[in-house]
């Protein structure tokens, strides 16, 4: 396993924990299924990106977490679409 990877991954554990305590603390009801679907797609895509994959450069995989985690809110209408 790479340094690269293992830093990439401490960093989308950071950012779940974040939106966690961030989406609890606004009041948001279901705050750990939306954390563990972020985390999901964090890591899913950002592999993809990692590996190469043409289809997901980094730019279009933190679009798509954006825009999911914007859906789960109740945001969609704020954020740039995909």
């Amino acid at each position: 396993m790479s340094l690269k990877f293992l830093r990439g991954r401490l960093a989308a554990v950071a950012v779940a924990s974040a939106t966690l305590l961030g989406l609890a603390t606004i009041g948001v009801a279901d705050a750990g299924p939306i954390a563990d679907r972020t985390l999901a797609l964090i890591d899913g895509l950002g592999l993809r990106a990692l590996l190469g994959d043409p289809e997901m450069p980094l730019e279009r995989a933190r679009a798509e977490v954006w825009h999911a985690l914007a859906g789960d809110l109740g945001l969609r209408d704020r954020v740039p679409s995909v």
